[in-house]
């Protein structure tokens, strides 16, 4: 027996969206679980046919980008959202949906939120207090490329031995190592692409921590390459690109005593 669906009139339908969009299930699923790993709240800009988003986190230890084109656009706006709201309602959607989403946007509010036969009404945040971070501009010596898999695989048995890891980079390559009080890993990523600037020294190297990393690798679900930046005590900068998204982060170093 089909499922009859009623329609109700709320009051957004009274008055016209400041603006809309239809974005991907996947485009809007990898944007909000990037986003997830440092911040519960974003604001996303709606501008030039993307939607996006550039947020540092509360410690200002890391930052994270996003943007993915959307199907269709009408007007733009800065809309705030409740990530960890927002990516609960998604978990039913298979990131491979093909119904795509649609946002309207209306004045002071709500944000309504289309797939399928669904319609949400969601509060919108406050963006005024919602800071925009500036990207730096690092000179980063060390650039190597690495699937996603192996970077997550190298993680995961990092998280055995220690709650950080350093990444050393050289003109041979690039090794990570994680060093406990009873377990040491080492292990030379398997890098598709690696790039070492001659004129500095013989090798770069960071130490991060893995809190921060390990979220992130639960942030990609996706199959593909992962392009970092690697400095000499300065913070590692990566990018990812699952599907049409653009997912760039930003991580400091810990600082050896």
């Amino acid at each position: 027996m089909a499922e009859t669906v009623k329609t109700v009139k709320t009051v957004h339908s009274e008055r016209e969206p400041v603006a809309s969009c239809k974005i991907s299930s996947a485009n809007l699923q990898y944007l909000l679980d990037w986003v997830s790993t440092i911040n519960g709240e974003v604001k996303l800009e709606l501008d030039g046919g993307t939607l996006s988003y550039r947020e540092i986190g509360a410690a200002h230890v890391c930052m994270v980008t996003g943007s993915a084109p959307v199907l269709e656009q009408e007007g733009e706006a800065e809309i705030g959202v409740d990530v960890d709201l927002v990516t609960d309602l998604l978990k039913p959607v298979p990131i491979a949906a093909p119904d795509p989403f649609r946002l309207e946007v209306y004045e002071a509010g709500p944000l309504v939120l289309e797939h399928a036969r669904y319609e949400y009404e969601l509060q919108v945040l406050d963006t005024s207090g919602m800071t925009d971070p500036k990207d730096p501009d690092l000179e980063l010596p060390c650039r190597f490329t690495i699937t996603a898999r192996d970077w997550s695989n190298f993680l995961r048995r990092a998280d055995k031995a220690s709650s950080y890891i350093k990444l050393a980079g050289h003109p041979d390559g690039v090794t990570g190592t994680a060093e406990g009080d009873q377990v040491s890993l080492t292990h030379k990523l398997d890098c598709d692409e690696h790039e070492f600037d001659s004129g500095h020294e013989d090798q770069v190297a960071s130490l991060f921590s893995l809190d921060y990393l390990d979220s992130f690798r639960k942030a990609q679900s996706f199959q593909g390459d992962v392009r970092f930046r690697l400095g000499n005590d300065y913070p590692i900068d990566w990018e990812a690109r699952p599907g049409e998204c653009v997912l760039t982060g930003q991580l400091a170093p810990r600082i050896e005593d």
